[in-house]
């Protein structure tokens, strides 16, 4: 990564109110794969429907 790059990478983050947040939903859905047997290679979808996200994993539906 060029120093530019990487100055400006540090600028955004220190601005962000919670710079942990991403972290943190990335180990919130790492957790929910483990817990529904998902493997990290599942390709997911993500929907709506009546105002709620819907998340379905593809790759089991296509291969029961």
């Amino acid at each position: 990564m060029k120093l530019a790059t990487l100055k400006l990478f540090l600028t955004t983050l220190k601005k962000m109110p919670d710079p942990n947040a991403l972290w943190e939903d990335v180990a919130k859905l790492d957790a929910l794969y483990e817990e529904l047997c998902w493997d990290p290679d599942d390709e997911l979808i993500f929907t709506h429907q009546d105002g709620r996200v819907v998340i379905y994993n593809k790759t089991q539906e296509e291969n029961p």
